[in-house]
């Protein structure tokens, strides 16, 4: 009876094993048929960064999905990499990827855990971390534990432990954003993996446990606990000596990443090189094989550019009023509204930053402002004049009472004018409305020296230097000019009659309203007069100056100009960046070519991937080009010198379009053509009398100030084929010998918004003119 009974408790014991030994063998095919092939780890591509690189080298833009740089584990000294054995598996070298004993260690704390409570423990290898961080995900689950022993043995088969440490050390997370030990080196270090200390080694080995939360910059005493456990261990392991290891142990945990002036300092160009190196290697590419990619963007003017372009939109937004606060919270919320303003890590003279209105004083005349970090400053009513109620085609008083603009719980944007003991003191601004576009480029190379689309990339990523196309206005004239020059009709003495004349339904006017009668085609371009340019299309003819138009890049598939004579007033559409293209042709004596966004590409092991060609054509004669180069430097003699306060050798012309909805300044030296342009993005009027002149070239002068401090101008040079002669302003002839050359003699002469008539050209005096040899007037006149 027993018997039966025994074998019975056998038989379902049996039957038990059985199920249990089917189900076991099912759930581990189960996990074999799920396990992931091998090619990612023995074909090893993972993200890198590419960096993008101006004219000297400096880093001005990464691109990267995990920003990482690859480096060789034969290039590591022995105590970078003995540091990550010690802190994560000493016997790396000696075990076959899994280490028993530590598996043994990590299951008894496992059911601690369970059963206790506590800390949990690892006991992966560094094989098997390799597995979990490079092919199963970082989920806790026993059957993830499972897959990565069957893992780990696979990749010990098929690699060296060379190959697996060097995959462990290139994909591993350190934090704030840097994968790989390369990265991190550099993050927080500012050097090569390969220059670390024994401190910084060992510091480095520390952060894998936990990056986001033991790492130098987050929490450095972490570190420095985390640090000596590491050398600790490289004592125990014989990696290194005490003595060697107490040293170590006495410098403290600081980080000194390498700081680059210039890196994001050229967001929109940024996006225009990212866009260029997807559509040419795709983008996978981009962001997995390390790309070096070097321009022609200089760092320093770059800056002068960002900066005078956020000055000038500043300062136009402002002439047409406040438009009031950002935000408007109850005063009994006013506490709660500074949380929401902007976390600024140093307050310095000249930041703008948010605050919130604590208090408004009638006594004083002057508000109470809590800026970044719980600061709090104070904003006299002085320093807020300009704020009159908006309205950009007209007048409106400014305020009287400082309480006429603020009321407690108002955010509002502030500059911060000084930082005293007595208080930090404040000017109002706004974030402006009105956009624009700045692109420099260096004439003889072609390379875009710097670009900026619009006032903040984080806010709008539409690239205005590229994407925008708008009307150029007079800023077009000069092409007309050009063509007729280069047709032989005329020299800059000839004589135009400023008159008006009707072509159907249409009256054309000049922008004062005023016409002169006969006047040099000097004083037509400089003063941009209407007529005389429609005078000079009729005599050229449309077809000649839409072919010298295409010639200079401004006709594209994208940019269209009319075919009929509103084209001498600039009714086409051109880009920024095309447009200041085209100005290239004057001072490199008549050749173009096609902006340079990108010089050359390497790969990350320094092999050429690309170079620019540049190819030049003639799109005019040396001699024009010169001599219109010479007639537009009688702008920066008059208004521009009075604008910019500019004196050395440059050259250009304004321009604005039909109610103002763009303007324009286009300027340049021998070695570098810069252009602004200004306008809304709907294209709606800027604002009564918001002429180029007032509205362009005083962000170009600011910009080309500070540039020419980098790249300063040198004259312009001759080309053969140019004679000079001293030209009576008044009637295009040779001057009479009682007539006296005045280099100032242009000083007077003003640009299209302003009248001539209330300030007469200096007849009197005498001007030397640059021809085209075989154009120029005859012999001396002499007196009656």
């Amino acid at each position: 009876m027993k018997s039966k009974k025994l074998k019975k408790i056998l038989l379902v014991l049996g039957m038990g094993f059985a199920f249990v030994l089917g189900a076991s063998v099912a759930v581990i095919e189960a996990i074999l048929n799920g396990l992931p092939r091998l090619d990612q780890v023995e074909d090893y591509q993972p993200y890198q960064v590419s960096r993008l690189y101006d004219v000297n080298h400096q880093l001005i833009g990464e691109f990267y999905v995990e920003k990482r740089t690859l480096i060789a584990i034969k290039s590591l000294p022995p105590l970078v990499r003995n540091a990550f054995l010690a802190a994560e598996d000493a016997d790396f070298y000696r075990h076959q990827g899994i280490d028993y004993f530590g598996i043994a260690r990590a299951i008894l704390n496992e059911v601690k855990y369970q059963f206790v409570g506590g800390q949990r423990l690892g006991g992966s290898t560094i094989t098997q971390q390799t597995a979990k961080t490079m092919l199963l995900g970082r989920q806790r689950t026993y059957t993830r534990k499972i897959k990565e022993f069957i893992m780990a043995k696979r990749i010990e088969d098929a690699l060296t432990k060379d190959e697996i440490l060097n995959l462990y050390l290139n994909q591993i997370y350190f934090g704030n954003g840097a994968y790989g030990l390369e990265e991190a080196a550099m993050t927080y270090y500012g050097v090569s993996a390969k220059n670390l200390t024994l401190c910084q080694a060992a510091s480095l080995a520390s952060v894998p446990k936990s990056p986001n939360k033991i790492n130098p910059i987050k929490d450095p005493e972490r570190v420095r606990q985390r640090r000596d456990y590491v050398l600790d261990q490289m004592v125990s392991h014989k990696f290194i000596t005490e003595a060697v290891a107490h040293k170590a142990r006495a410098e403290p945990i600081v980080v000194h990443p390498k700081t680059h002036p210039y890196l994001n300092s050229a967001p929109y160009f940024a996006e225009e090189v990212r866009q260029f190196m997807i559509e040419k290697f795709g983008e996978e590419a981009l962001y997995k094989q390390g790309f070096q990619i070097h321009s022609g963007i200089q760092g320093s003017i770059q800056i002068a550019a960002n900066e005078a372009l956020r000055w000038g939109l500043r300062v136009i937004d402002k002439r047409h009023g406040y438009r009031g606060p950002i935000a408007r919270f109850p005063s009994e919320d006013a506490k709660q509204a500074v949380e929401r303003i902007e976390k600024v890590r140093h307050l310095r003279v000249d930041t703008i930053v948010m605050g919130v209105v604590e208090n408004v004083s009638a006594a004083t005349q002057r508000a109470s402002v809590l800026v970044a970090n719980g600061k709090k400053g104070f904003l006299p009513l002085s320093k807020v004049l300009w704020a009159r109620p908006y309205n950009p085609n007209g007048y409106t008083l400014p305020p009287k009472e400082i309480s006429a603009l603020f009321k407690v719980g108002d955010i509002i944007w502030v500059r911060v004018d000084s930082i005293k003991e007595s208080g930090i003191e404040l000017s109002l601004e706004q974030r402006p409305i009105v956009e624009g576009a700045l692109v420099a480029i260096h004439p003889q190379s072609h390379r875009i020296v710097a670009m900026v689309g619009g006032y903040d990339f984080a806010a709008s990523n539409y690239n205005r230097a590229t994407q925008a196309r708008r009307q150029p206005g007079s800023s077009f004239k000069p092409f007309v000019y050009t063509a007729a020059l280069e047709d032989g009709l005329v020299t800059p003495a000839t004589l135009i009659n400023d008159a008006p004349k009707v072509y159907g339904s249409w009256k054309p006017k000049n922008a004062d309203g005023k016409f002169r009668g006969k006047i040099t085609l000097r004083q037509c371009l400089i003063s941009s007069v209407n007529m005389c340019s429609i005078d000079l299309l009729e005599r050229t003819g449309v077809s000649s100056v839409l072919d010298l138009a295409e010639r200079a890049g401004e006709i594209t598939e994208n940019n269209s100009m009319p075919k009929d004579l509103t084209l001498a007033l600039g009714s086409g559409e051109v880009t920024p960046l095309l447009h200041v293209n085209a100005f290239t042709l004057y001072p490199n004596a008549g050749l173009l070519a096609k902006p340079v966004l990108v010089d050359k590409i390497f790969d990350q092991r320094g092999n050429l991937l690309f170079q620019a060609r540049v190819e030049e054509s003639e799109v005019v004669k040396p001699a024009t080009a010169y001599v219109m180069t010479n007639m537009m430097r009688g702008m920066m003699a008059g208004a521009g010198r009075r604008i910019t306060g500019l004196t050395d050798a440059l050259a250009g012309k304004t321009g604005t379009t039909n109610e103002y909805r763009s303007a324009w300044f286009l300027g340049f030296s021998q070695d570098l053509t810069a252009g602004v342009y200004v306008g809304f993005d709907d294209n709606r009027s800027l604002g009564v009398a918001e002429y180029g002149a007032r509205t362009a070239l005083p962000i170009w002068g600011r910009f080309m100030g500070n540039a020419l401090k980098v790249m300063p101008a040198r004259e312009f040079i001759q080309p053969e084929g140019i004679v000079w002669r001293l030209i009576d302003q008044q009637t295009g002839e040779l001057a009479k010998s009682n007539q006296t050359y005045d280099p100032e003699a242009l000083a007077s002469v003003r640009d299209e918004s302003e009248s001539l008539s209330d300030d007469p050209i200096q007849h009197k005096s005498a001007i030397l003119e640059a021809f085209i040899a075989g154009t120029e007037p005859g012999a001396v006149l002499t007196t009656d």
